[in-house]
């Protein structure tokens, strides 16, 4: 018997602090709207696009989404979210005082990414290649 073919990520689930204060930063720096809240979760989905939806779960746990290059030092993201213009999401991110990396540029004609922080210290990384785009595509 063939197993069931997976479609797509359906939400990604977050450790957060405190519900209000995430619920209130994914809304006005994301531009995601709330599905359901309740004190120790929230779901939150985008509202331009489609894509999975974001599971805010409250915890005292400390560890967050992140992990280290072993070999470069560079703190990597778990998750990268798409846009179209990477210079003015990262302009936009920084005038809202977000966390950001600086924009690394991976291939002609400015692809490439950066990361940045949501209230809680979890990473989120920004590319604006797109998904299922080809090697030949990017020039990578």
């Amino acid at each position: 018997m063939k197993p069931l073919t997976i479609q797509q990520i359906a939400t990604i689930e977050i450790p957060v602090t405190d519900i209000p204060r995430a619920v209130s930063w994914y809304e006005q720096i994301l531009e995601m709207i709330v599905l359901h809240q309740s004190e120790e979760a929230a779901m939150l989905t985008f509202t331009h696009g489609e894509g999975p939806s974001f599971y805010l779960v409250k915890t005292k746990h400390e560890k967050r989404i992140y992990f280290m290059n072993s070999f470069t030092g560079v703190r990597h993201s778990m998750i990268d979210l798409f846009v179209k213009d990477l210079k003015n999401f990262h302009q936009y991110l920084s005038e809202h005082e977000v966390t950001v990396s600086d924009i690394q540029i991976l291939a002609d004609p400015d692809l490439g990414g950066f990361s940045f922080e949501d209230v809680d210290g979890n990473v989120f990384g920004v590319t604006n290649i797109k998904p299922h785009q080809t090697k030949k595509e990017t020039s990578l």
